[in-house]
Formats: C-alpha cells, structure tokens, sequence
C-alpha cells in the first residue's frame, strides 16, 4: 500500500527539485558560454610596454585570443578584446618622432633615390616617408632623396641615380641605400663605405632583382621597387636588421596647442621651370604639397602628400660644365643660413654639418637646435640667392610675430630671401 506524503516531505521534495533543475541550467549555461568566449592571455609586460622606451628593439606586445565554433540558431556579436591588450606603440620612432612599435623603430632604415622629371611624375612613395630631400642636380635639373623607416610603402619610384651630396644626406642615417647606379664619383664612394657609412643596393650593380620595370612607361622614368625588397635585398648583401646603435637624431616635441598656431601660412620654393609650395592647414597642424601648382598625390595610394616639418636649406651651387650633363656640385659640409617652419611658424636658423657622414643640425639664433613637431619632415636645398616666399598668418601673441618678422628680415638682408607677412600687423 502506498503512502501518502506529508505536507512537510511534499515541500521538501519541490525544493529539492528545483534546486536540482537551478543547477543543471548553471551547467548547461557554462557549457555554452564557454564554447564561444575569448580567453585571453595576459601579457605581464603589455602595460610597461607602452610607457617604457628600450634601447635595444623588442617585440611589440600583441593580443592573441582563440575560440572554439559553436552552431547557434542566431550570430552572435564577436566578443571584443579588453583595451589592456590592444597593442599600443612603445616607443618614438627616431627619424620622425612618430609614435611605433618597438621593431619598427629599431629597424634599419632605407633610402631611396627618386626622380623628379615631369616624365616621372606621379611618383610614388613620399606619403610612407620619414624623410623627403629636394636638391638640384644635374643641369639645373633636382631629385629626391626618400628615407624610409617605421612605415613600409608597397610601391616606390620611379627609382633613378645618386650623386655625391645624397650620399653624404643618406650617411646621416647609416641606411640601406637603393638606387640605380651614379656618376663615377658617387659609386666609388659607396663602393668604399658600403657597410661602414651605407649599405649598398644598387640595381645596376648586384641588386637588380629588388627592381622592376614598369613597361607601359618609358625608361628611365619607369624603375621601381618596395621597402620589403629592400629589406631583403639589403640582408643579403649583409645588412644588419636593425638601426645602427649611437645614432645622432633630432629633437622632437608635441604639437603647440591650436590657440597658439597661425591661422594659416603658405611656402613657395623655387626650382627650375617650376614651383614648389606648401599651404599650411591649422586644423591638422601640417603642410599640404604642391608641385607645379597642382596637388601632389602619392602614386602608391592617391595620399594627398603632406609634411609636418618643411626646412630650407640654402647652399652654394655650382655647375661642372667640364663634365657630362654639366654635374651639380655644392657645398653640403660646413655651415649656412635655412628657414625651419613648424606649427605654422618660421624660424630663421643655420644649418650645420660637420662632415659627410655627420648629421646635419638646424640651430637657431641662440645655438639651441630647433625642437621639429613629430612627423614627416621636407627638406628643400636651394642655391644661396634663391626668391623663398612665405605668408605666416595671424599668430595669438602679436610680440611673437614682430619678434619672428625681425629674424626673418635679417636673414633676407643676407640672402635675398623674399619675406610677405609674419604676423599681425
């Protein structure tokens, strides 16, 4: 016969079940919670690494994280990685000043020699350079010279010859140096520093698989390559990896806050058959390029081409007609007058360069080196002599442009520099 229970042993067996089904549901719940979290791993140094800048290139630290497929009826949202481990860059690359990565600014850079005939144009490479040089050369002609460090570029060219005095402007780096052969002065100087003051990547000379040619351009203006063939090719002809140790660099320091930057500003600089300017955006605190009065746009990615820090370099020019194609010589060791403009502002300085290899040094009246913003830097070599002219706008403190349109006098007194405006008036 069955008994029946009593009310007490009825309660106590409800709640024993539902305590039963409460954690049957946890169990179901972890189960499927677990098949589709992240797990991420700490990384101890993550946070130190972002605050702390070490000598010797480390790697970055990066955030892994690893889960297991589950079919559900409905997407689920993918769940994010905690900002503790978001990769932070730790370190002041220190060709530019820009924020990277602990192996990108420990690693060798690359310069790059590019040609400046209109054939030429566009050319592609200036929006990923940490620096761009601008120089006569043969015949009244000019060329660049691209140095390339924490940023890569994927396309870089047209690629042509060097010369002496872009040697002695890539010796300041100790890069690998791509370029498609040179006058016999400038070849023999490689060939005798190559490993010491440069690490040599000719074309015309062992090199020429880190190359190619565009054919639907016309030689010479047709010659490419990229920073990761460089790199490559650079190894192979024993290059070390990373940046050489006790390197001189320039100092760098955070934008001025926007109240204390002009309202705007332009630059033109001079060259044969044409012109090179620079309008100032006080928004993005940077010169936007023009070449020829039109826009320059990087061939790689259609980049409006910009730079953060744009510098004047007067130099003695002259030309060898005794040699072909009437070579360009100048005087790039020794000392002279130059223009620095940054956050909207020009300051009349000397430039400095004690030898070939050394790097050269823009101070101002007082013989403190000029602070650069952080960010690409141009540098424009002129002949002494040449018509700059430049319009600072309106500053915040009408002291400060009297005191800056004083300088900037002097030196046009000494030069033949053309000043418009600096300042409120």
């Amino acid at each position: 016969m069955k008994r029946r229970l009593s009310s007490s042993e009825r309660k106590l067996a409800v709640g024993l079940a539902v305590v039963g089904l409460a954690m049957l549901g946890l169990v179901v719940t972890v189960l499927i919670g677990g098949a589709g979290s992240v797990a991420p791993t700490t990384d101890p140094t993550a946070t130190t690494a972002a605050t702390t800048a070490s000598p010797t290139p480390a790697t970055a630290p990066t955030a892994s994280a690893s889960a297991s497929a589950t079919a559900t009826p409905h997407p689920s949202p993918s769940p994010s990685v905690p900002p503790s481990l978001t990769p932070t860059p730790s370190l002041y690359a220190p060709l530019d000043g820009l924020p990277a990565f602990a192996e990108l600014a420990g690693r060798l850079p690359i310069a790059v020699m590019i040609d400046n005939d209109r054939r030429a144009r566009p050319q592609a490479g200036f929006s990923r350079a940490s620096i761009v040089y601008q120089s006569p050369n043969d015949g009244g002609t000019n060329r660049y010279l691209l140095v390339f460090h924490e940023r890569d570029a994927e396309l870089v060219g047209p690629v042509r010859s060097t010369r002496l005095f872009y040697n002695a402007w890539a010796f300041e780096y100790r890069p690998a140096f791509a370029h498609f052969g040179g006058d016999w002065r400038s070849v023999k100087q490689l060939d005798s520093v190559d490993g010491e003051l440069a690490y040599d990547v000719d074309a015309l000379a062992g090199a020429g698989a880190a190359f190619w040619r565009d054919r639907t351009k016309r030689a010479p203006f047709n010659a490419y390559t990229d920073t990761e063939r460089l790199r490559a090719a650079a190894e192979r002809r024993g290059a070390p990896a990373g940046i050489v140790d006790g390197l001189v660099h320039r100092p760098f320091a955070a934008d001025v806050p926007p109240e204390a930057r002009p309202s705007s500003g332009s630059i033109v600089v001079p060259y044969r058959g044409y012109r090179v300017s620079y309008t100032y955006d006080h928004a993005t605190n940077s010169y936007l390029r023009s070449v020829g009065d039109e826009p320059q746009h990087d061939a790689l990615d259609g980049t409006r081409v910009t730079a953060r820090n744009v510098i004047v370099q007067f130099v003695d020019v002259y030309y060898d007609a005794s040699q072909r194609y009437n070579r360009a010589v100048m005087d790039f060791v020794g000392s002279g007058d130059a223009l620095v403009f940054r956050d909207g502002l020009a300051i009349a300085a000397t430039w400095e360069k004690s030898s070939e290899e050394d790097l050269t040094r823009f101070v101002d009246g007082a013989g403190n080196e000029v602070t650069l913003v952080r960010g690409p830097i141009f540098v424009q070599v002129v002949a002494k002599g040449t018509d700059v002219e430049y319009v600072v706008g309106d500053l915040p403190s009408p002291g400060l442009g009297s005191a800056r349109e004083s300088g900037a006098r002097r030196l046009a007194d000494r030069r033949g520099v053309v000043f418009l405006h600096l300042g409120s008036e």
